[in-house]
């Protein structure tokens, strides 16, 4: 007896859970749900088999282990678009497979400072589009050894600890753009393996001496509409210039097109204080 279209509708329906396929790495814990203006976190069963838990957008304001309990397969982690003011990265203790965070579009003013076995799988962290104004602590990111790309644009940051990368010997991504930085200290980048480096739109007038030099492994570098120094600039661009294999992107200055016999008039600081040399 043949199947009305209703009928075979309905049993491709049934059969289709069977037929696809079921890995945990597909799963998305769906926790926020709607209820006309009010928004909140919906407890359900736990699915322990999840790699994936998806978070945004559900006003979130503070991140706890409850929010995350129950879950060591949890491979992807979406916090984004929230209004998330505070983080207890202890929580990512119970995350031993956590290799993915996503933070963007929050309110976080300080970077969350992870706290020793928080994210020893880490390989990206995406802070961008927060409010965070300075990372003074040199051990913010120290046990997210592993740690590959790191997200830091749209913020107001003006000062980075001198030792903020040091523990982080596998970064090889790095984005900076649209903040306030307008010094990077000279070793920050020693022992580097950055491969991308993007510095756009901030308030640089000049860069350490042989700064791309001691960065072997680059291969793109923006350091465009930042307020140089004329002489600093075309410094900068011998450099990268002479770097094999290096795209870049500096933008334009047309009032550095004349080559100056001057020479940069590099600064020193002290706690993010500047004083000229010379």
């Amino acid at each position: 007896m043949a199947f009305s279209n209703m009928g075979l509708v309905s049993a491709l329906v049934l059969l289709l859970p069977l037929l696809l396929p079921t890995e945990a790495d597909y799963v998305t814990w769906a926790q926020c749900t709607r209820y006309g203006r009010r928004e909140r976190v919906r407890e359900y069963p736990t699915d322990t088999e999840a790699t994936w838990l998806n978070l945004a957008m559900c006003r979130i304001k503070n991140v706890t282990l409850t929010d995350i309990n129950g879950l060591p397969n949890l491979v992807f982690l979406f916090l984004n678009y929230n209004n998330i003011e505070n983080i207890d990265t202890a929580a990512f203790r119970s995350l031993p497979n956590l290799t993915k965070v996503e933070l963007g579009y929050n309110k976080l003013k300080q970077a969350p400072v992870f706290v020793e076995n928080s994210c020893p799988s880490l390989t990206e962290l995406f802070l961008w589009n927060n409010q965070i104004e300075n990372i003074n602590n040199g051990e913010t990111f120290s046990p997210c050894a592993k740690l590959e790309r790191l997200f830091l644009s749209n913020n107001q940051i003006e000062h980075l600890h001198p030792d903020l990368f040091k523990s982080l010997p596998e970064l090889k991504e790095l984005y900076l753009y649209d903040n306030k930085i307008n010094f990077i200290p000279e070793q920050m980048f020693e022992s580097s393996k950055l491969q991308r480096l993007d510095l756009h739109e901030n308030r640089l007038s000049y860069l350490p001496a042989n700064f791309v030099g001691k960065l072997p492994s680059l291969s793109q570098f923006d350091f465009s509409d930042n307020p140089w120094e004329c002489e600093c600039f075309l410094e900068l661009i011998e450099e990268v210039k002479k770097v094999p294999k290096l795209t870049y992107n500096e933008g334009t200055r047309p009032e550095c097109v004349n080559n100056s016999t001057k020479s940069c008039n590099r600064r020193s600081s002290s706690h993010g204080v500047f004083t000229r040399l010379g």
